[in-house]
């Protein structure tokens, strides 16, 4: 072959591999997260490569080492044909997140101010020492040259020369010491954020796809990640006058994965994959038979082994169950488009959102909404003669998940309670005291009957009067409840006499829980009368009486 072909040749060779090499290069320098869905715990992020045409490979470095592999996905354009997907740990030296290195890098050059300064007091104290040893002749290291030194000078220019260079040697240490003293306060505070951002892990992951090129288009990369969430919260407000609820829904979020993530769509969604995605089974019942110990047998049978008390499955579910996760931050508002599907619900946060990996929590408003209620004050007068203000609607549309509620009353905060909605259907929120229901118990028996009473029995009596007063210039609706007693031995005979009738012995489906349902106009008074005869076996002894 000619010279000069060989020279084209090679030439080409090179400039093809400077090619590909080049979309590489580029390939891995444009990646960047794209989108983010957090759940409950954790989180799925999305990540979008450019693929140039011709390119060979892609390699993607410096991503988190938290998360995990077997969750990790590969897709691309058409006109990308996928080969061999590779993931690597790298061990790691430097901070995992931006954050994490803008604080070392800090914590550093705190360190070095504090170097400085202690060249500065090293110089002062020879400046120190030696005025001393100047100051006074005689002593050790050669205290006849000190004293003929002194001699030789002016009693007024020593004592000037000491005065002056001693206050500066001073000045100088007394400065250096208020100035470390400031700057340990600095490094230790940068420390105590930096042990918060730690992700527990000091690794990088770099995964390295195989693929043929034939034209430009995208690679996506999908992998869940722990380390992340959201939790929700609430805020509802009673307009006492309309009767309704304005239900706004939160969502508190934070990650410390290791990655920061910028300019990323979020979603949040009520699916939780970190639960077990199989419920418990059940076991069979394994009967056997023991014989019957008589009181003359010196020795006791051995204990016949007992059936596991759950399998792996439910214990594997309660355990995944306990690493649910739920902190306050200033809020930020967002018009958020809310996903409904058979499952789950999901938030799609409109915009672009930065999201470091430091764990500071941002609060994002998903939905808000009015909710028709029904007031009613309820009171548990023999517990408590406090009455409490509740709304009772229909629970909204939806996936709700547990969370804190922070309760206003017309324009006032009540308190904070704790809301379960898949508890039951309804909505139903306290929203503080009813000081204008007036609530008095009067004890009108509590006896117990003498030995052989009821022909060897004995019995307790028990009775009550519940009087409430309306207080308000308005009809109220009021629900009294009130504990009863129940007999688990047919051995106990209860006797109750309940003036008026409740409205269910199983409020909220509690057997054992009287509800007694009243409309009580303006100014009102009604009374509410229990009694209880309870009688069981002179010779036994009852728990449970109050």
């Amino acid at each position: 072959m000619p010279l000069n072909t060989r020279r084209n040749s090679l030439a080409a060779f090179v400039m093809t591999g400077l090619a590909i090499g080049a979309a590489t290069a580029s390939a891995q320098d444009s990646s960047r997260v794209s989108r983010v869905t957090l759940y409950p715990g954790s989180a799925t992020v999305e990540r979008t490569v450019k693929v140039a045409a011709g390119s060979n490979q892609v390699e993607l470095t410096g991503l988190s080492a938290n998360f995990q592999r077997h969750s990790l996905r590969v897709e691309a354009d058409a006109g990308i044909l996928l080969g061999e997907v590779a993931v690597r740990d790298i061990a790691r030296a430097q901070a995992i997140g931006t954050r994490e290195a803008q604080i070392e890098t800090r914590i550093q050059a705190l360190e070095d101010q504090k170097s400085l300064l202690d060249v500065d007091a090293h110089t002062a104290e020879l400046v120190r020492d030696y005025l001393k040893r100047l100051s006074s002749p005689g002593t050790e290291r050669g205290g006849k040259e000190d004293a003929a030194a002194v001699e030789g000078k002016s009693f007024a220019l020593l004592i000037g020369t000491l005065q002056s260079a001693g206050h500066d040697s001073f000045a100088v240490l007394q400065r250096v010491d208020v100035q470390k003293r400031d700057l340990n306060r600095q490094i230790e505070a940068l420390k105590r954020d930096l042990s918060q951002l730690h992700s527990g892990s000091k690794d990088e992951r770099a995964i390295t796809i195989k693929l043929a090129a034939e034209r430009a288009g995208e690679l996506r990369l999908s992998y869940q990640i722990d380390g992340a969430g959201w939790h929700p919260t609430y805020r509802a407000a009673l307009d006492s006058n309309a009767s309704t609820v304005d239900l706004l829904r939160q969502a508190i979020i934070a990650q410390t994965t290791g990655e920061d993530w910028h300019g990323v769509g979020l979603r949040l969604s009520t699916s939780q994959p970190r639960l077990s995605p199989s419920g418990p089974e059940p076991q069979p019942w394994r009967l056997t038979v023991r014989p019957i110990v008589q009181p003359r047998l010196m020795a006791m049978p051995a204990p016949t082994p007992q059936p596991r008390a759950a399998s792996a499955e439910a214990k594997e579910a309660a355990a995944t169950d306990a690493e649910r996760e739920r902190p306050e931050a200033a809020g930020v508002l967002y018009q958020v488009a809310e996903l409904q599907s058979a499952f789950a619900t999901e938030f799609a946060v409109p915009g672009l959102i930065d999201l470091p990996s430091d764990g500071r929590q941002i609060t994002v408003s998903l939905a808000r909404q009015a909710v028709a209620v029904k007031q009613i004050t309820r009171v548990v007068p023999r517990i408590d003669p406090v009455a409490i203000v509740i709304a009772e609607g229909d629970r909204p549309e939806g996936v709700w998940l547990s969370g804190d509620v922070a309760l206003f009353r017309d324009g006032s905060l009540v308190g904070t309670t704790r809301w379960d909605p898949q508890r039951n259907s309804k909505l139903s929120l306290p929203f503080g005291r009813d000081p204008r229901l007036r609530v008095t118990t009067t004890q009108l028996k509590d006896r117990a009957g003498d030995a052989g009473f009821l022909g060897g029995r004995s019995a307790r009596e028990l009775a009550y009067r519940y009087e409430l007063t309306n207080l308000h210039e308005r009809t109220v609706a009021v629900q009294v409840l009130d504990g009863s007693a129940i007999s688990q031995s047919d051995q106990i005979e209860i006797k109750s006499l309940l003036d008026p009738k409740p409205a269910t012995d199983a409020w909220d489906k509690r057997p054992g829980i009287n509800a007694w349902e009243l409309v009580l106009p303006a100014s009102a008074t009604t009374q509410i009368q229990v009694e209880y005869t309870i009688s069981y076996p002179k010779d036994m002894l009852i728990n449970g009486l109050p």
